[in-house]
Formats: C-alpha cells, structure tokens, sequence
C-alpha cells in the first residue's frame, strides 16, 4: 500500500505545475480570510526558506518530498500575490457618516433602474475633506433621470457613509469588494448634479473606461425599456418594495419595508435555484446592502444598528417558521 501511494505521490510531482494554480488559490483564500493584516516578515518568512528547500529538494529529485515543498511554497506565494494586489490597489475609505456635501469628479459608470440610478464618480474634490482622506471612487443612489452621461465632470450633492460591513456573520462582505474597487463610501444623493469644466482623461486607460461605462449605460437602458412591467416574475413584488421605500417616512415603516425587502429576496433565490434560472439584480448582494445602509438614518449608533438588524431577522426566521408549520398542517386536515 505505501508503496502504492508513493509511486502515485512521484508520478504528481511530475504534474506540479498543473497543481500549482490551485495552491496559488489556496493561497490567496487563506490571505483573504486571515482575522488580521499579515506582516511582510510573516509571509516572506514563511515562504522563502520553503521555496530555496524547494529547489535544492527538486535537484535530486526527490519526487514526493520536492512535491509537497512545492505546494507550500505556492501558497505562500499566493498569499504574497494577494498581499501585493491590495497594496497597489489601496486607496482612502470614508471612516464616518458625513453630509450632504459637495463631491467633485468625473462621472466613471451609472447603473440605471426603473427608480433610481447608482452613480460611480471618480473622485476629485469631496466637500470637508483633504486630499489624502479624500476616497478614490464613491458610489450613490440618485432619484430620476441623470442628465449626463460617463465622462462628463459634474458636481453633486450627497450623504456618504464607509462601504457598510456586513449586519449579520457570514453575510456577504460588501466592504471587502469595496476595497478592491477603490471604493471608499456609498451613500445617497440629496440634490441635483451639476456639469462642470474639468480637464480632459488623463490618459487612454481613463479614457477607455469612460467610453466602457458608456456603453454598459446605454445597453442596460435598451434591455430595461424593452423589459417593461413585465420583464420578470418578481417584477410587480420589486414595484410594491420600491414604492414602500419611497413613502416610508418613519423608522418603523422603513423597517417594514426592510422586512418585505428580505423575505422577497430569500423568495426570488428559492425560485431561482428551483427553476435554475438567474436572480433578480434588484436582490443582488451589492443592492440590498445599500439599501440596508438607510437605516443609518434612524440608527446612528453601530451598535444599535446591529441590535435591531439581528431583532428583525430573528423575527423573521420565527414568522417564517410559523408559516411553515401552519402550511403544513393545513396540508394535513
């Protein structure tokens, strides 16, 4: 049997580099879930000497050995990758609520609804504060039609919070893509925006990402006009959701709204991997966190936040519950 698993064992460390993505991701995961920032020392500690045994193992060809060495020293170079990637991408985060205030740049990308529109600007100015603190992108909700399209300069008005972490454990970590997309707030906007003269792109990069989110902008305006009322199952749900959120006036109706919002969204995922078909994008992960973001309106505190976030889905898994047993007795008489 030994003698089995070690001729299987050297006949893979021929196929090392077939294995070695997979330890690179494997890698890059274990960097991405660590509870705290890895130090360069730890990692380039860890992986270095593991890398030289590597090769001085592989030059006498010691299969199994020099096979396992390699694996290890791939994941450490995975968690190195990941490590390089968010330095190079790293960029301001909002760390407190602020506004409305004045925010100066170039609008990068608008994703139209039949309600609202999510705005991207690349950030020049923000209102109050300096230019070190001031985030790469910021990401708003803006009510009605938007009068300019990626590319154009403007100046808006808006309420902008950090990128919102996540209300319950193992939801899905918005604040995490954020940083990766050099997002540093989301928020609302409480005004109108206003075109502005402002320097050309920089550069054909910029400019390519411009005339990108152009496009992306007017194909989602085609296939949204020609959807229509009835583009999708959920379609007149989403309409009464909306319309709820529009009207809410008070903590306690929002939260209404909120509850709707959830148990919409936990139905459309059922419908969806029963029929195998896609979700609704107004139920994405990224959606709903912005929308859950409103609560900050009434909850100020973190803490009290996440108090009545927990309250209400408690409440909601026991009414679920309830509504369970109650169909399946009436099932049974």
């Amino acid at each position: 049997m030994w003698r089995f698993l070690k001729g299987a064992i050297n006949d893979q460390a021929l196929r090392w580099p077939l294995l070695a993505p997979l330890a690179l991701t494997v890698g890059a995961a274990l960097y991405m879930s660590a509870p705290s920032e890895p130090g360069w020392a730890l990692l380039l500690g860890a992986t270095a000497p593991v890398a030289v045994l590597w090769g001085l193992v592989r030059r006498r060809g010691v299969g199994a050995l020099a096979l396992i060495l390699g694996m290890v020293a791939c994941v450490g170079a995975g968690a190195i990758a990941g490590k390089v990637r968010s330095g190079l991408i790293a960029a301001p985060i909002l760390k407190e609520e602020m506004g409305p205030v004045r925010i100066e740049g170039v609008i990068a990308e608008i994703d139209a609804s039949e309600r609202s529109r999510r705005v991207r600007i690349d950030v020049r100015a923000i209102e109050r504060l300096p230019p070190e603190q001031t985030p790469e992108f910021v990401r708003f909700s803006y009510r009605g039609d938007m009068p300019f399209s990626p590319g154009r300069a403007v100046a808006c008005r808006a309420i902008l919070s950090p990128p919102p972490r996540p209300v319950v454990p193992g939801d899905y970590e918005f604040h995490r893509d954020a940083w990766f997309q050099q997002l540093g707030a989301v928020g609302f906007s409480t005004g109108g925006c206003d075109a502005l003269a402002m320097s050309p792109p920089s550069g054909p990069a910029e400019t390519f990402s411009y005339w990108l989110g152009a496009v992306r902008r007017a194909i989602a305006t085609h296939v949204n006009e020609h959807a229509g009322e009835g583009g999708g199952g959920m379609s007149a749900a989403i309409q009464e959701i909306r319309k709820c959120y529009d009207d809410a006036k008070t903590r306690d109706h929002f939260i209404y709204c909120l509850s709707m919002d959830i148990q919409a969204k936990r139905l459309d995922s059922a419908v969806a991997k029963r029929l195998e078909t896609t979700e609704q994008a107004y139920f994405s992960d990224a959606e709903m966190d912005e929308r859950v973001l409103g609560m900050q309106r009434w909850y100020p505190s973190t803490s009290q936040l996440n108090y009545e976030m927990n309250q209400m889905m408690d409440g909601l898994e026991q009414g679920t519950k309830a509504e369970l047993m109650r169909a399946g007795s009436v099932q049974k008489k």
